[in-house]
């Protein structure tokens, strides 16, 4: 069974993840580049004389989709980057996926995805 895990985590930490990732074997990861407007509530700066608050706190979404084996250790890597003096700043979401088609590669799927047929 494959598992669909997506997290939020902080730009700085982007090329920590992936490499950690490569090494550990995982080397399709998603990345989108995204906002959260949350209780953190941003920060204060002065931009052409004006001061002005920023609500949007710029972060990163990491996507991958995994084989169940590989879950435990996709988080290890995710918690470790993980600041832990920041309150909530990162978040982690793990979701079965029932079945997995990845185009052009049917000849490494296993289990109901497999049975697809396409070649």
């Amino acid at each position: 069974m494959f598992k669909y895990v997506t997290a939020l985590i902080e730009p700085g930490k982007l090329e920590d993840i992936i490499e950690a990732l490569e090494e550990s074997g995982i080397k399709e990861v998603t990345i989108i580049k995204c906002g959260n407007f949350n209780s953190l509530k941003g920060w204060e700066m002065i931009f052409r004389g004006k001061k002005q608050k920023i609500d949007f706190l710029p972060e990163i979404r990491l996507e991958t989709v995994v084989e169940e084996e590989k879950v435990k250790r996709v988080l290890e890597v995710i918690q470790k980057a993980q600041d832990p003096t920041q309150d909530g700043a990162d978040t982690i979401s793990i979701i079965p996926i029932e079945e997995a088609i990845f185009l052009g590669k049917t000849d490494q799927l296993e289990g109901p995805a497999s049975d697809v047929g396409i070649k």
